[in-house]
């Protein structure tokens, strides 16, 4: 799980969680720090990383992979399995849509 905030109209990466510490996890000089989390979790915080946009294969509909934006919820594994997404920032009425299937 990532979390990103929008700032100035950039989309900043804040946060990863992941489900058990890994080969290629812990911390990098000025790129947050590392914290456990229940389970031998980790999450690495206050990373502050302006990420430029962010593309992701989304995954099957078994992943779920999810997309939460103020509160709503959409399913992007259910909506576009296995196709390549891009997020980023940028200026539209207060509704969200892949391929044109509103996400409230």
């Amino acid at each position: 799980r990532e979390v990103f905030e929008v700032r100035g109209g950039d989309l900043w990466l804040m946060e990863t969680h992941n489900p058990w510490f890994a080969a290629g996890l812990g911390e990098i000089a000025g790129r947050g720090r590392t914290v456990s989390e229940e389970g031998h979790a980790v999450a690495i915080v206050d990373i502050n990383e302006r990420a430029d946009g962010m593309v992701l294969r989304i995954g099957s509909p078994e992943i779920h992979h999810t997309l939460i934006v103020g509160g709503r919820r959409c399913d992007l594994s259910r909506l576009a399995p296995h196709a390549r997404a891009r997020f980023e920032v940028v200026a539209r009425p207060r509704w969200y849509a892949l391929r044109g299937v509103r996400c409230e």
